[in-house]
């Protein structure tokens, strides 16, 4: 009974080892990586990452390559297709830029929850230059400041100059050499409102003015 059992399992053991060899032969690897949606990232990035390439396609962890290529700054969603033999297909759905933040002379883009996920800039969208002690770093800007900036230029136009320093925190520099200085990035709309009030009601001999807290605006 024994001598007939010893036989089977090595007849088991070479067919496993013989169909593993099989599905690693290059009929079976993954010849060509399409990248899809990418227009701030990289797709020879994506294609790195993923480390799909001359891989035989049954040991592509699908999941697992999904979430490193998520991972990159400039991903929303990704969708990793494979095709056998030897196609995959990846779809990027990059994050939307909502402002562009300047650093030292360098413009980067940034989505509406903070991230700085791309180097460059788009056509329309404001601007803040950021004066950082310790400079940004590629880290992410407050979701607020991101909102608060955006609701500042669909009043004052994307052209608004906006800064954000460690003094006064944002402040708005406005074209006739005067400061608006509205602070942590909270309240936002209180303190438009205040400042459209103070533009309509006060003399124009003003230079400075504070709306850090929107009840008591202070100027000079």
């Amino acid at each position: 009974m024994a001598d007939g059992r010893i036989p089977a399992l090595l007849v088991v053991i070479i067919t496993g080892l013989l169909l593993y060899a099989f599905l690693l032969t290059d009929d079976f690897r993954v010849e060509t990586v399409s990248v899809d949606g990418v227009q701030y990232g990289d797709a020879g990035e994506v294609v790195d990452v993923a480390r799909m390439l001359d891989r035989s396609a049954f040991e592509v962890d699908l999941e697992g390559t999904a979430a490193r290529i998520a991972a990159l700054p400039y991903v929303e969603r990704v969708t990793v297709d494979l095709r056998y033999p030897g196609q995959a297909t990846i779809l990027i759905q990059e994050r939307r830029p909502e402002i562009v933040v300047v650093e030292e002379g360098q413009s980067s883009l940034v989505s509406s929850n903070g991230t700085i996920f791309a180097d460059g800039e788009v056509e329309g969208l404001p601007h803040l230059v950021a004066h950082v002690p310790d400079g940004l770093d590629g880290e992410a800007l407050p979701p607020e400041l991101v909102a608060a900036v955006r609701a500042i230029a669909a009043i004052y136009g994307p052209s608004v100059e906006l800064v954000w320093n460690q003094e006064f925190g944002l402040a708005m520099e406005r074209q006739d050499d005067r400061l608006v200085i509205f602070g942590e990035p909270v309240e936002i709309e209180a303190k438009l409102t205040v400042l459209g009030a103070i533009e309509d009601q006060v003399d124009d001999d003003w230079t400075q003015l504070d709306l850090r807290v929107p009840t008591r605006p202070a100027y000079r």
